[in-house]
């Protein structure tokens, strides 16, 4: 039976993994978008400057000034 690799909380090491594959600016932010989506069990509650929200996606457009965005909504816990 094939033991499951925990993964690393080193963010050099996650960027690495994640980027891996990824050539040119537009493929790595596609790669980080989808990385942060898959490793996030969403939504999730957070705090933003003492605020706290609730975080319900992470998007990407595909605008490269702008990146993936965190979308989140009042309320969090």
């Amino acid at each position: 039976m094939a033991t499951q690799r925990k993964p690393s909380l080193d963010p050099e090491i996650l960027l690495g993994e994640i980027l891996i594959d990824a050539h040119g600016d537009d493929e790595q932010l596609w790669a980080l978008h989808a990385g942060i989506k898959d490793g996030l069990d969403l939504p999730m509650d957070v705090h933003v400057i003492g605020e706290p929200l609730s975080l319900i996606a992470i998007d990407h457009d595909g605008n490269a000034r702008r990146g993936p965005l965190a979308v989140a909504a009042l309320g969090g816990g």
